[in-house]
């Protein structure tokens, strides 16, 4: 569960500065790509890699494995990833995150569908 919560983390983080990610990538790929594209020091890239194999291992392995750098290694990936944006993609990731958005649009509909689901069920009702 933690290395779960480390790349969602981490994957919001991302999202909100704008760079791109890929769900249908493996966890070392989505690694590799950001390390590219972020021009990470050596530090960060071990973390990062340490991130996507433990998100690896979670998802795959019968033991995951200890989890005991994990908070660390997201707080100095992000902290990487926020040095390399821009101060506009700083504020819009902390003003309105575009991973938060995400999650109300899908909270919206959730709710929109028991409301359509309510009405159907009043109009069986008064059927019956």
């Amino acid at each position: 569960a933690i290395a779960h919560a480390a790349w969602d983390e981490l994957r919001a983080a991302a999202l909100d500065h704008g760079l791109p990610w890929r769900p249908s990538d493996s966890p070392r790929a989505t690694a590799r790509r950001l390390t590219d594209v972020l021009s990470l020091n050596d530090t960060a890239a071990r973390a990062l890699t340490r991130l996507a194999h433990a998100e690896e291992r979670a998802r795959y392995a019968r033991a995951p494995g200890p989890a005991t750098t994990l908070r660390d290694d997201v707080r100095v990936v992000v902290g990487a990833l926020v040095t390399s944006a821009t101060r506009g993609v700083r504020w819009r990731a902390r003003l309105v995150p575009p991973s938060a958005i995400a999650a109300l649009r899908r909270a919206g509909s959730r709710a929109l569908d028991l409301f359509y689901w309510l009405d159907v069920a009043r109009i069986r009702r008064r059927r019956a």
